[in-house]
């Protein structure tokens, strides 16, 4: 491994450990308003933050930041609209009687589509899960969303919010400090790219009415805000809608600095569109995210490789039974 490589990783790795300490330091851990965030803010940055970068680079190209700022503007106006709710909610004692007959109907659709969309999101989430494994198949990667889905039924059951508000703290702050490394390592690699001349900026592949739908569609990679909405039994009105305002306002930087430095520093053909694109991808930005690649390239075909171009000076080497690699 050479220096620039172990530099590169170095400030990667730095960068996870100083977000992780920031998010463990007591006063911000157990201060009510972040603990009322974490809820939104882990439901609008969950496992479909790993897609959306691959689907807006590969499907509108270089105009993929401005069609992530209109989300994340249609996403604030649709929580602002809520926010209104919460505290209009809070404001009147009491309700029209129609009112009060239609919420429980209206749970009950909902708490159905949470269940639609919390499956879809485990779903994706085994697909990464297995992966990074030797158990890399459809059937493996069921089992493991089923385990998963069944731990959050039973701590929700048995130990309530409180447990699954703990669970989400955990895993919104693991979260956060990848990728805030992550964010670090786009940064050196567009920052390198660009001091090269080697920025791209691709046609959009997805034109017209396609286009639209795609965007439309894309709306659900910014929700997820509106939980704060039914948070009413632990935290007050004005921290609801503080914390819904604080946890769009953070899921926004991250996504316009994340897809700002994904969309022009990756020549055509780096991006594909699949569950797990990401991981390629990164595995380009560094070596400490290459160990979690299943790309690979040999010296016999380093001019089909993807990552020939992007290893920095990185020799290609042939392994044994594990396959071809790119030698670190």
């Amino acid at each position: 491994m050479g220096p620039i490589t172990q530099m590169l990783n170095a400030a990667i790795l730095t960068t996870v450990l100083a977000c992780g300490a920031l998010l463990l330091y007591p006063k911000l851990a157990n201060a009510p308003l972040w603990r009322a965030t974490i809820t939104p803010l882990a439901s609008i940055i969950g496992s479909r933050f790993l897609v959306l970068g691959p689907i807006l680079g590969v499907s509108l190209g270089l105009y993929a930041p401005l069609v992530m700022l209109a989300l994340v503007v249609i996403a604030y106006g649709f929580g602002s609209a809520i926010r209104y709710n919460i505290g209009r909610i809070d404001a009147v004692a009491h309700r029209p009687a129609l009112v009060e007959q239609i919420e429980p109907f209206a749970s009950m659709v909902l708490a159905f589509a949470y269940i639609i969309s919390v499956g879809y999101y485990l779903n994706l989430f085994g697909a990464f899960g297995v992966s990074l494994t030797a158990f890399d198949t459809p059937y493996y990667a069921k089992v493991l969303t089923t385990a998963v889905f069944l731990l959050i039924l039973i701590v929700g059951w048995t130990k309530g919010f409180a447990a699954l508000e703990r669970m989400e703290q955990i895993s919104v702050g693991v979260k956060l400090a990848i990728i805030g490394g992550l964010l670090c390592g786009l940064a050196i690699h567009f920052g390198d790219t660009a001091q090269n001349g080697a920025l791209t900026f691709n046609a959009a592949s997805v034109t017209g009415w396609s286009a639209v739908t795609l965007i439309f569609g894309l709306i659900v990679t910014v929700q997820g805000f509106e939980t704060s909405r039914y948070l009413g039994r632990h935290y007050d009105a004005q921290t609801r809608i503080r914390s819904m305002r604080l946890a769009q306002v953070l899921s926004t930087l991250i996504y316009m600095v994340y897809i700002v430095l994904l969309a022009y520093a990756f020549a055509p053909g780096t991006i594909t569109l699949d569950e797990t694109s990401i991981i390629d991808m990164m595995a380009i930005v560094a070596s400490i995210l290459f160990s979690f690649s299943t790309s690979s390239c040999g010296p016999d075909i380093r001019s089909s490789c993807p990552l020939s171009e992007h290893c920095h000076a990185m020799p290609c080497r042939a392994t044994d039974a594990a396959g071809p690699t790119c030698s670190a």
